[in-house]
């Protein structure tokens, strides 16, 4: 009796396992990105302030690794500079990972210059038992791929 059940629990099994899937790791797309803002002190200090904090939170989101390069050209553009860097620091970036600069070719009082990675990869749709709806371009491994906090890592910069 034992072994009718073990057997019928291996002929039930093995249709599950007419469709192997032979693919192997993960496809993303590694996408470095450099956002330029220049910024003119003509405004209030804290409206710009905030915007400036706004983007770097935002570049964070999508990469841990960012980097933040401002560069002045006035006393006034230094300051603010000076003042975001300690923001920078509380928001917990490394020192390395950002710089201030002195620029006299800038455009406006400050620039900020913003570099961040991005993965690009396919979301896979589920698969279905008993169908054949299996994408041989869409890797599994791609769902791994979208929760990577620091991009340049995964190619051993």
């Amino acid at each position: 009796m034992k072994k009718w059940i073990g057997l019928l629990t291996v002929l039930l099994c093995s249709g599950c396992s007419d469709a192997l899937y032979r693919e192997q790791g993960a496809e993303a797309l590694y996408v470095p990105e450099q956002h330029t803002y220049t910024v003119s002190l003509e405004h209030s200090k804290t409206d710009i302030a905030t915007e400036l904090e706004a983007i770097v939170k935002n570049a964070m989101k999508t990469d841990r690794g960012v980097e933040v390069r401002y560069a002045y050209r006035t006393a006034r553009g230094k300051a603010l500079a000076m003042a975001q860097t300690k923001v920078l620091a509380a928001m917990g970036l490394a020192p390395s990972q950002f710089a201030v600069v002195y620029d006299p070719a800038s455009a406006g009082d400050l620039t900020v210059i913003v570099s961040l990675a991005k993965l690009v990869t396919e979301t896979c749709p589920p698969l279905v038992l008993g169908g054949h709806n299996v994408r041989r371009d869409c890797f599994v491994e791609s769902m791994r791929m979208k929760q990577v906090a620091y991009p340049k890592h995964v190619l051993g910069h």
